[in-house]
């Protein structure tokens, strides 16, 4: 019968007259069995649960504690002068990547351990397959715990002051960015953008996903005016025009709404010899157009060092 050729397949791996050791239920003597095999299911589950679903919600909650961080207002550190809080600084990167990469690899070495404790070799096909491929997919969080521990090596997060506490469509915006490296002669490249993207939320048949736009981007140079660096901090001045016919802020909520959202953000990218490239962003509320912006005067005045 069909339904017993995986009995006679494990037969298959005795001779006749061979001693063996076989296992019965001493209550219910047909529940028996001739080969032990341990499961690799529970470990499954464990892994499956504890991954991808902490995992996700790891990075779900600290990119929504930053959304709420940087909408609030900016903080006033000179006279005159406003800081515009990152993203997400590197520090915060760094332990975003160490609460992934350690848990993850914790979780499997532990699965592992636990099940080649209990089942004697040659360890089933799936142990091995499933381990390799766990290990693959651990490593991408561990490339970005490295990539994060090589940036912190070389520099720190760029920090970005405005003129402006509140800033609207057709204002001249004043920025100073300052970073500090280990060394400006190892700084390949330093741009600082003044950017509005549009994001759409697309929801079709086969996946939903969100869709980009560049509406506006002016780029500035760090390395091109040495006036306020030192030997291990890039620094400058730049004023924006806030184009006025462009769209202001919009909250985030206008995505899921099947309504753009507008985004406006000043990026900085720096690239120093010997590590990876640095890329942070430092969102901006730009509300709509005032009768009266930010315009000549209200550059402020401070002692630079």
């Amino acid at each position: 019968m069909e339904g017993y050729e995986w009995a006679k397949e494990v037969i298959a791996g005795y001779t006749k007259g061979q001693e063996v050791i076989a296992y019965s239920n001493p209550t219910n003597p047909s529940d028996a069995f001739l080969t032990k095999e341990y499961s690799f299911s529970c470990n499954y589950g464990a892994v499956f649960i504890g991954q991808f679903f902490l995992s996700p919600a790891i990075l779900a909650a600290i990119a929504g504690y930053y959304e709420t961080r940087n909408r609030s207002r900016l903080h006033q550190t000179l006279p005159g002068w406003f800081e515009v809080y990152p993203m997400m600084s590197l520090r915060a990167k760094l332990i975003t990547s160490m609460l992934v990469t350690i848990p993850w690899h914790t979780l499997g070495v532990f699965s592992f351990v636990h099940y080649s404790s209990l089942s004697a070799e040659p360890y089933s096909l799936d142990l091995i397959l499933w381990t390799a491929g766990y290990t693959l997919v651990g490593l991408i969080p561990a490339f970005f715990l490295v990539y994060y521990c090589l940036l912190l090596l070389k520099l720190k997060d760029a920090r970005v002051h405005v003129n402006a506490e509140r800033i609207a469509l057709g204002d001249q915006l004043v920025v100073r960015c300052s970073q500090a490296v280990s060394s400006v002669q190892a700084v390949t490249e330093s741009k600082l953008s003044l950017i509005l993207d549009e994001k759409l939320w697309i929801l079709d048949r086969k996946e939903s996903h969100t869709k980009t736009t560049r509406q506006f981007t002016e780029e500035r140079s760090l390395l091109k005016d040495a006036g306020l660096m030192t030997a291990d901090t890039l620094a400058d001045e730049f004023t924006f025009c806030i184009p006025r016919h462009l769209s202001p802020s919009s909250p985030p909520e206008d995505v899921f709404a099947n309504r753009p959202r507008y985004v406006w953000y000043l990026k900085v990218a720096t690239k120093v010899a010997g590590a990876p490239r640095y890329r942070a962003e430092f969102p901006l509320w730009v509300t709509a157009a005032q009768l009266m912006g930010n315009i000549g005067g209200s550059r402020p005045e401070i002692t630079r060092s």
